[in-house]
């Protein structure tokens, strides 16, 4: 005996066949589209924000370009205040020079070896330091001047100074025993 569906069973199972395609449509097609651009959205804001960084960046990077600049401008104004290095024998002449216009006599110099500037990796140091100690004798007052006079120097400075008074009766008159650093230039 063969019989056939009744019109109710046609109806359930076409149904149950749309269904059946439906969710096989939407499992292996619909859904994974959807989770595709989803990440693909995901993906596009992280690429925006990293696009942002990056822009950030690059304006930060254009910034401290020009602070770069400015500071090698600044650095070669202040190398044109200095000399390149020069002899022993001419940093002697220079400084028996400077206390001989201040009315002060020279006795004695001795120039330590000179120190360098601290310099990256293999890079050549700028700055060459040398210390220069010297005995002198004159007035109080010759004193002040060189001093004053050194103080207006760019490329030397005073690191050390002692005196003592030679004459009882002559406060004014002394014996300096004084440093003087001076700043070169590395050729």
């Amino acid at each position: 005996m063969k019989q056939g569906l009744s019109k109710r069973e046609k109806i359930l199972l076409f149904s149950l066949g749309t269904i059946v395609v439906f969710y096989i449509v939407t499992q292996f097609t619909l859904l994974p589209l959807i989770s595709d651009v989803l990440d693909g959205r995901r993906e596009i804001d992280f690429l925006r924000n990293e696009k942002a960084t990056v822009e950030a960046n690059l304006a930060n990077i254009s910034i401290v370009r020009s602070e770069n600049d400015n500071a090698i401008e600044q650095f070669n104004e202040i190398k044109q205040d200095f000399p390149l290095l020069v002899p022993n024998e001419e940093i002697h002449t220079i400084l028996t020079n400077l206390c001989r216009i201040n009315n002060l006599s020279p006795d004695g110099l001795k120039i330590a070896p000179p120190t360098y500037s601290d310099s990256d990796g293999d890079a050549k140091p700028v700055f060459v330091y040398i210390n220069a100690t010297m005995n002198l004798s004159g007035s109080f007052s010759n004193l002040l001047r060189l001093i004053n006079e050194v103080d207006g120097i760019q490329y030397i400075h005073i690191s050390s100074l002692n005196y003592t008074t030679i004459q009882a009766g002559d406060p004014s008159y002394i014996n300096i025993i004084i440093t003087f650093e001076l700043t070169f230039i590395n050729p």
